[in-house]
């Protein structure tokens, strides 16, 4: 397979961990591979580093749109960018001195995840789908 006809992968959180591995593996199996980071990271074995916080709306598609005008297409999306260990645990305060307690509480990787796909996606098929996962009424 040649460069041109090579598959697009995109990894959020791609500067170290589980998704610099999988960028490493997905390159090695021949994708074309664009991975994302907070804090621009330097490109490296045939992976293409950009600059992007997923929970940033304008972020995420200044990025999408730079993936796009490089190689026309996104086939294969990995939503792996982490949250800071402050965000969760904020989350976690509001869910244990709640007055009214929720059923679903979402930290910023879950929001931040949806929103990722949501640029991907129709919105009524995340929708539904997240509904589903978590057992709450489908409208």
């Amino acid at each position: 397979m040649n460069n041109k006809d090579n598959a697009v992968a995109l990894i959020t959180g791609a500067s170290s961990g589980i998704g610099l591995v999988t960028a490493q593996a997905l390159q090695r199996a021949g994708y074309r591979v664009f991975g994302t980071s907070r804090k621009a990271a330097a490109s490296t074995d045939g992976i293409t580093m950009l600059s992007c916080d997923v929970t940033n709306e304008a972020s995420v598609n200044t990025m999408v749109a730079e993936v796009l005008q490089q190689a026309a297409r996104i086939d294969l999306l990995v939503n792996n960018a982490g949250d800071a260990p402050e965000v969760v645990a904020d989350t976690v305060v509001k869910a244990a001195t709640a007055a009214v307690p929720k059923r679903l509480y979402t930290a910023g990787k879950q929001a931040s995840q949806v929103r990722f796909l949501r640029r991907f996606m129709p919105e009524a098929l995340v929708d539904k789908s997240l509904r589903k996962i978590n057992q709450l009424p489908i409208v």
